[in-house]
């Protein structure tokens, strides 16, 4: 009897072992005809050991591409610069990485790697008779969801090896995002410094079931393909339930209101959420900005900052597109928070900020006069840039930098190899 039991278990064993090869089998050749390169992993992070993150290289995906160390290029970058060449760094958050967000109209179309504002500004320089013989290379290190604080980190501690000619921030808009949040700190436990600091503690230094979970849910999701796409099937299934709950619940609040949006100035977008502790806020991104500063006159890289707009910035101000205007209005319409729509208080720091780099001779390139006769799609959502906007923005950045790079190459050290 024992043995007729012993027997019927192993059978299903090896059933249950064949029905998960074929599922995994099939999800693989699946994940391969849609990207049209083998599954590695469906995670776009990973942990870094002083416990930030980083883009996964093993990521994925028919259109975020990340090459071998976790930019978001397609070709690779040797740690040496090689002679007769200009390399450029850009870091900064999901604009920089051209990243999605949903919106009431749907997932807008992701700009493939060789579209970004990276990949454009190295093709147009490429073209132009005043750089021929150059070897080009502009490198993008956008992180999604980053501040200021995360790129100082990984730009200090890691990019800086690549020794860049040039650096082009763009680190304003997530920096004032969550500045009115309050964070408590846990007694006698530091406070986390990075974004995903609570996954990180999960993953390396939670004891419980809880940690042990996070641990094993990672280790499954990437060593196969059928787990990680369960998962990723199951995520966007309730983010859809819970975007359509928002909504309608967002509809209903604003159905009794009698206060017509449609023209509403653009001084008034963010009143209801000011921004407290202006002069805090201005301390702490500037003390940001002087560190990589200091850093790039020490290792002789030329730095400069360009500022980013959220669509709700330009209300009124840039001609916007049939969708652009749409999306404004319903954005609006939600009375959406956030340092985003913080407009006027946004601007005022604009200003101080640049008044402070203009002291230190750091160039600024604000694009703010070029969206008031710009009437293409540049947004695909509330911030984050189409293809169109990606070319847009890439010309405008080397309209302004052109006239750097020439100056700069001059000097006596710039196109030595740099190890």
């Amino acid at each position: 009897m024992e043995s007729a039991n012993s027997i019927r278990w192993s059978r299903i064993l090896l059933v249950l072992l064949l029905l998960f090869a074929i599922l995994e089998g099939g999800t693989r050749l699946g994940v391969f005809l849609w990207i049209g390169r083998p599954y590695r992993s469906f995670s776009p992070y990973m942990f870094l050991p002083d416990g930030g993150y980083w883009n996964n290289p093993d990521y994925t995906h028919p259109y975020f591409i990340h090459n071998s160390v976790g930019l978001r290029n397609t070709e690779e970058f040797s740690i040496e610069k090689p002679p007769n060449t200009i390399r450029i760094l850009a870091i900064g958050h999901s604009a920089l990485y051209s990243g999605v967000s949903d919106t009431p109209f749907g997932w807008p179309t992701r700009p493939h790697t060789d579209r970004l504002i990276t990949s454009c500004l190295r093709k147009i320089m490429e073209k132009d008779p005043d750089f021929t013989g150059k070897r080009i290379e502009v490198m993008n290190a956008g992180l999604n969801l980053a501040s200021l604080k995360e790129m100082t980190s990984n730009f200090m501690n890691n990019l800086s090896q690549y020794h860049p000619d040039v650096l082009i921030i763009f680190g304003s808009a997530n920096h004032f995002l969550r500045v009115g949040e309050k964070r408590f700190p846990r007694p006698f436990v530091s406070e986390s410094n990075r974004i995903m600091g609570e996954r990180f503690e999960l993953a390396a230094n939670d004891n419980s079931l809880y940690g042990l979970a996070e641990r094993f849910f990672r280790t499954t999701t990437h060593y196969s393909a059928f787990f990680a796409a369960s998962h990723r099937v199951v995520d966007k299934i309730l983010q859809k339930i819970n975007a359509k709950i928002t909504i309608t619940a967002s509809q209903k609040n604003n159905s009794n209101s009698t206060v017509s949006q449609e023209n509403l100035p653009l001084a008034e977008c963010g009143n209801k959420y000011p921004v407290e502790k202006l002069d805090e806020v201005y301390t702490k991104y500037v003390a940001f900005l002087d560190a990589i500063f200091a850093f790039c006159e020490h290792y002789d890289i030329k730095p400069v900052l360009f500022w980013e707009y959220y669509l709700l910035n330009l209300y009124g101000v840039k001609p916007h597109s049939d969708y652009e205007k749409a999306l404004s209005e319903y954005y609006i319409a939600q009375k959406a928070s956030g340092g985003w729509n913080n407009t006027t208080q946004y601007f005022l720091i604009r200003d101080r900020i640049k008044e402070h780099l203009r002291e230190k001779n750091i160039p600024v390139i604000d694009l703010f006069d070029d969206f008031q006769t710009c009437q293409e799609t540049v947004f695909n959502d509330y911030l984050h840039y189409s293809e169109s906007g990606n070319k847009w923005v890439a010309q405008r950045i080397y309209v302004r930098i052109k006239p750097l790079l020439l100056s700069w190459q001059n000097d006596s050290e710039y196109n030595a190899p740099r190890k």
